[in-house]
């Protein structure tokens, strides 16, 4: 665990899930109060986080593309990511 009470606001949860899940391991966040939070439930909360984002940029036309999760999820996570190298340089 590091200083990051949300694994949405780690840098290296936004870097490297996405790659160990493509490798089909088994991914598990450790909450501050010592829960348990899976890979899924983490893109679902990321997804939510950026929903009305994403719903913005996008017209209606450009966003029935987007319905599939994968594509959704990887646009909250270009969107996290993107937030957290403007707020703090993580290289």
């Amino acid at each position: 665990m590091d200083e990051h009470s949300k694994p949405t606001e780690c840098p290296r949860v936004i870097l490297i899930s996405r790659y160990l899940k493509s490798k089909n391991v088994i991914i598990k966040h450790i909450l501050v109060g010592g829960e348990i939070q899976t890979q899924e439930e983490f893109e679902n909360s990321l997804v939510k986080k950026w929903e009305v984002k994403i719903k913005e940029q996008y017209n209606s036309d450009i966003m029935k593309k987007y319905k599939q999760v994968s594509n959704t999820t990887e646009l909250a996570y270009k969107l996290q990511s993107s937030r957290i190298n403007m707020r703090k340089k993580y290289y």
